[in-house]
């Protein structure tokens, strides 16, 4: 990239006889102001929030567009504004999440882990958050971090907690007897293991090591008819019971699906 000057050359009378032109080759500069233009529009785009903090005196320096969202501000509102103003937790301690990542930003120049943060409005929400450490030629040395909100993963982990503790609860209360098997029909899960039988004696046993061999091939049938159609049977068999006793059992089985 070349840039011109023309500076005119006037004679005695003030008449211009003609031109000097002065050339400069300003390439390396066009070429920085492109990288600058296109790092600015990567964070402009970003689906993630990019802050920058001064470490020297934890005020915030940067934001990009998505950060302001995700906080619920307003383009360069938190410019200015100390760190702590997104931190859900206010007072800090040793063995807290800022403590812990300062420490491991001190020594290692990087931090990785997951953040609750506050909104302008006071609403509380979780993030995942990547921060490391540079020196920056206008504000030292900084901390900048990525912000990926995760509070609907949150919640999904915590229904997918009650959940399970639900499962756990009614099937270690109810009297009959709950398990899982795979398609090969190895036991995954058993809520009462028989009598006398170790639980580590279960799990990864052969169903059909606890049925009669004259049940086997029916029971088969509707093993494959569940994992085939996704659809529950039911069948009944007799086998041995409490105190050594022929029970008479009714067997219902049903498909389990992954989340997939």
């Amino acid at each position: 990239y070349m840039v011109a000057d023309y500076v005119p050359h006037f004679d005695g009378e003030g008449s211009v006889r003609g031109f000097f032109v002065l050339v400069r080759d300003e390439t390396d500069q066009k070429l920085r102001e492109d990288d600058l233009r296109l790092q600015s529009e990567i964070l402009s785009y970003m689906a993630e929030g990019v802050q920058m903090t001064r470490q020297e005196d934890y005020q915030i320096v940067f934001t990009n567009p998505k950060f302001d969202e995700m906080f619920g501000y307003e383009q360069g509102d938190l410019v200015g504004q100390h760190v702590n103003i997104l931190k859900a937790e206010k007072n800090s301690s040793p063995g807290d999440t800022t403590s812990r990542a300062r420490v491991a930003l001190s020594s290692s120049g990087e931090w990785f882990g997951e953040v609750q943060n506050i909104k302008k409005d006071g609403t509380t929400f979780w993030c995942n958050a990547a921060i490391s450490t540079f020196e920056h030629a206008k504000f030292g040395k900084v901390w900048v971090a990525v912000h990926e909100d995760i509070t609907e993963r949150k919640k999904a982990e915590e229904e997918l907690r009650k959940s399970e503790y639900r499962f756990k609860y009614i099937t270690e209360n109810t009297p009959n007897i709950i398990f899982t098997i795979n398609r090969e029909g190895l036991i995954q899960y058993m809520n009462h293991v028989p009598e006398g039988v170790e639980s580590s004696d279960v799990i990864g046993a052969d169903m059909y090591g606890f049925i009669d061999d004259e049940y086997h091939e029916m029971v088969r049938e509707h093993v494959d008819k569940v994992f085939e159609s996704g659809d529950s049977s039911q069948f009944k068999l007799v086998g041995t019971g409490e105190y050594g006793l022929d029970r008479n059992f009714l067997s219902n089985i049903g498909p389990e699906f992954s989340e997939e």
